[in-house]
């Protein structure tokens, strides 16, 4: 037996299974669901995460990214946090601003390439 702490985690960290909540139609399922086990942010947004990354652990390894010659480089905390910002200076510089939705920059082009996406693949 193992005991449930109010975190929904039990006593060796593991998350507490819990039954799903299944809705049919006409005896098909039609959507399973179960509550979150974490509660939602309650402030920023997945736009802060660099940010606040880089200001916890500058010098932490946080990915690692292909150059030109095939080789792989390690990205700091706080290079990710430069390289994201200098990007959306970009964005900003090209129009970009809030309420500016992507159908908007859809075709246009900006160094051979798409504004919005890589390569200028569609947006998807």
């Amino acid at each position: 037996m193992s005991l449930v702490y109010p975190s929904g985690y039990d006593y060796d960290g593991a998350p507490v299974l819990v039954e799903p909540e299944i809705r049919r139609l006409d005896g098909v399922v039609r959507e399973v669901a179960v509550p979150p086990m974490v509660p939602p942010p309650t402030h920023g947004s997945l736009a802060d995460l660099p940010f606040e990354n880089a200001a916890a652990a500058p010098a932490h390894l946080v990915l690692s990214r292909q150059d030109e010659d095939g080789n792989w480089r390690d990205v700091t905390a706080a290079e990710f946090a430069e390289q994201v910002q200098a990007v959306a200076k970009g964005l900003i510089a090209e129009g970009l601003s809030p309420g500016t939705g992507s159908r908007s920059w859809r075709g246009r082009r900006t160094s051979g390439h798409s504004s919005t996406s890589p390569r200028g693949r569609p947006d998807w």
